[in-house]
């Protein structure tokens, strides 16, 4: 099974989000402006055009969850890694060169 046959669980957005909420949490002391920030690239960016903003908190939720498990943070790259189509992770742009890092 290939990641397109595969059923998604995050789409696309979800996954950078997903990214950006686990760097932000990884220390242990979210701050509200870090959160504040990345909703307004949520809300800004053309990427996110299209996204339904009230994803944002089940997201944020998820990796909130996923953080303080044993397993910690592979379930939600697992995810991510089905959700990502395989041209979007060729593209070398920062989030995806962490997520690579996170997911290996």
């Amino acid at each position: 099974m290939t990641n397109s046959d595969e059923p998604k669980i995050l789409t696309e957005q979800d996954c950078l989000i997903a990214l950006m909420v686990s760097i932000t949490i990884a220390d242990g002391n979210v701050r509200t402006a870090e959160l504040v920030k990345i909703q307004s690239a949520v809300n800004n960016l053309p990427i996110f055009g299209t996204y339904d903003i009230g994803r944002l908190n089940l997201v944020s939720q998820i990796v909130s969850t996923c953080s303080k498990t044993k397993m910690g943070w592979t379930p939600c790259s697992g995810w991510c890694a089905i959700s990502c189509p395989n041209a979007c992770m060729k593209r070398p742009t920062r989030y995806v060169v962490m997520l690579r890092r996170l997911m290996a």
